[in-house]
């Protein structure tokens, strides 16, 4: 007994587009004809196949317009409906001498595009176009590639075949290439639309920017089994494990599975263990009691007594600074600081520090023995103008004496330069030879 032959109905989503199914029930978001209001009235095996025009019959008026002749009307149905209303979200857009209708998909994969005819253009009212390209490069590298032929099919495919369509694919390319991007599910549109073989796609896809950027790692992880991915977790989990106890000098209380996320984000390369290691010990440190809290407890200590050993050195090596340059020489902080540090940490000798702190002040001061400390260097010319000054010390930065220490001044120079100076008014040196003055002048005048 021959099979009963299915009955197609008619049904228009609520977008406006029409469709066909011998299904009981429209797709969602339609309703069949004989539902809707403006077709309540007629009877209902108006709206099967047999009175109103198949797909086929559709793309055969479309057929006869091209090439000018009247499009035929089978069944006595509407005629032309699909060239008379899109979806209206549909951009028009003109592409060289072209006009487009553009479905722009809800998901920002891209758009499917129809060619639209003169014909069509003008049962559409001749719309304006909303965008331009002067050819297709420009128009593809906005859109994409999908071309689903003419604008009959964009009635019946729609964004949510689109969205039925896709999901079937990436359900079946998933398993090949992540479909982590834009990009990469563009990629895999395309392959399946253009036919691609398992090469093509693997060359597409080792020639994106997603790939390009991937670690090692992440390439490793892309070509394991699951069972190969499997045993590469766990043995980062057992090695974040050694590191969690070590830090914190317990287990955690669900054992290894406490780091199965993170123990897969460094096997896939979505991160370091280097990174997951650093931030597991600086959440330690904070818990009091823990190794990695006390072990920082312990390093502070020591840099708190390095660096106490360290300014005591400092003192000292300033203290013999002093002694040998005398204490108006400027002292070059950094490197004192750094002899101090390499005295704390054994790298030199004091007696490596005296020898350069003796040099040094052999070369500041002219004509200096290096192991004469400053007082016994300076005592000489102090002496004399202590005396030709009448003073009780003398400074270790006085004009006068490093005049005479650094060879400017010798000889009688020296006792002109001491009378030169403002001070030696003030000595009873000078006071008597200005009494002795007067009085000789006064004799000769004839003063007694």
């Amino acid at each position: 007994m021959a099979e009963d032959t299915p009955t197609f109905k008619w049904f228009r989503y609520d977008t406006g587009s029409y469709g066909t199914t011998s299904e009981s029930s429209p797709p969602e978001g339609a309703k069949f004809l004989e539902d809707i209001d403006e077709f309540k009235d007629e009877d209902a095996d108006k709206f099967t196949l047999e009175n109103l025009p198949t797909v086929d019959d559709v793309l055969a008026m479309i057929k006869s317009d091209d090439e000018g002749q009247d499009p035929p009307n089978p069944g006595g149905g509407p005629e032309n409906t699909a060239l008379l209303q899109l979806p209206q979200t549909t951009k028009i857009v003109k592409v060289g001498d072209e006009i487009r209708a553009v479905l722009e998909f809800s998901d920002g994969l891209g758009a499917a595009w129809y060619d639209l005819t003169d014909v069509q253009f003008n049962n559409l009212g001749s719309p304006a176009a909303e965008e331009s390209y002067a050819n297709a490069s420009q128009f593809q590298a906005k859109y994409g590639d999908f071309y689903f032929g003419n604008v009959n099919e964009i009635e019946i495919n729609g964004d949510v075949a689109w969205q039925q369509m896709t999901k079937s694919i990436f359900a079946e390319f998933g398993a090949f290439v992540p479909l982590d991007t834009p990009e990469l599910k563009r990629l895999v549109l395309q392959g399946y639309l253009e036919g691609w073989d398992s090469k093509q796609v693997e060359a597409a896809y080792k020639n994106t920017s997603y790939y390009n950027n991937m670690s090692n790692a992440a390439r490793d992880w892309a070509g394991m089994s699951d069972t190969e991915k499997e045993l590469a977790v766990e043995r980062q989990a057992y090695g974040l494990l050694s590191h969690y106890v070590f830090e914190n000098g317990e287990y955690p209380a669900d054992g290894l599975k406490h780091f199965t996320d993170q123990a897969k984000q460094i096997a896939s390369g979505q991160t370091t263990a280097e990174a997951i290691q650093y931030s597991m010990t600086t959440e330690a440190q904070g818990v009091v009691g823990s190794p990695a809290e006390q072990r920082v407890s312990d390093q502070l200590s020591a840099k708190n007594a390095a660096i106490g050993q360290d300014n005591a050195n400092y003192s000292r090596i300033l203290n013999s600074h002093n002694v040998y340059y005398g204490n108006h020489v400027a002292v070059d902080e950094g490197h004192y600081r750094e002899l101090a540090r390499q005295l704390s940490t054994n790298e030199i000798d004091w007696n490596s520090v005296m020898n350069t702190i003796q040099t040094g002040s052999g070369a500041t001061h002219i004509g200096k023995d290096p192991t004469l400390t400053w007082n016994q260097y300076s005592s000489g010319a102090k002496a004399i103008l202590k005396e030709g000054l009448e003073l009780n010390s003398v400074e270790n930065n006085d004009p006068l004496l490093l005049k005479v220490l650094g060879g400017e001044l010798q000889g009688k120079d020296i006792d002109l330069a001491i009378r030169a100076d403002d001070r030696f008014l003030k000595t009873k040196k000078a006071e008597n030879e200005f009494t002795d003055s007067v009085n000789s002048i006064g004799s000769m005048l004839g003063f007694e």
